[in-house]
């Protein structure tokens, strides 16, 4: 199961890196792409280390996997601390404004429009610092996962006791 799963972990985190500096560099967000390089790099960090834990046997991939897992989390908090920083009501109303949304917004009542405009903004901050626990949540539970299923592959078999 360990090999599974931290393959689709590390396999995962490059392919989401790769995606979204695609999609970063398209919009030409240089924090965006920051964000994007920190996965993709959490990625390749995790499949390196990978396979050192199961070729060589060592605990020192296990210890890395864990401290990258940890790492991932603060990187993400990083951006999202940075998007609550920076989020501006201003820029959303303008966001509101562009044509399809504007269209969509057109369908409610003016009551509803203005507690969108009112609320929006809190509501993308909120976001974010639910995107901060789970993020810490997964990695903390992967962390804890790989150090759980390292520990029982350098266990020695019972009859070398």
């Amino acid at each position: 199961m360990f090999k599974t799963f931290s393959a689709l972990s590390g396999v995962s985190l490059v392919v989401f890196g790769f995606g979204s500096l695609a999609l970063s560099i398209w919009s030409r967000s240089l924090v965006s792409v920051a964000i994007s390089l920190a996965i993709l790099g959490h990625g390749m960090v995790e499949l390196v280390a990978r396979k050192r834990l199961l070729e060589r046997r060592s605990t020192t991939g296990a210890q890395v996997m864990i401290i990258n897992q940890l790492a991932l989390a603060l990187s993400v908090s990083l951006y999202a601390g940075w998007q609550i920083f920076v989020t501006d009501p201003e820029t959303i109303r303008k966001a509101m404004e562009s044509p399809l949304i504007a269209q969509i917004l057109a369908l409610y009542p003016p009551d509803t429009i203005m507690l969108i405009d009112a609320w929006l903004p809190r509501f993308v901050v909120g976001f974010y610092f639910l995107v901060m626990g789970v993020v810490w949540l997964a990695c903390a539970a992967t962390a804890a996962y790989y150090r759980s299923a390292s520990r029982k592959l350098f266990q020695p078999p019972l009859e070398a006791m």
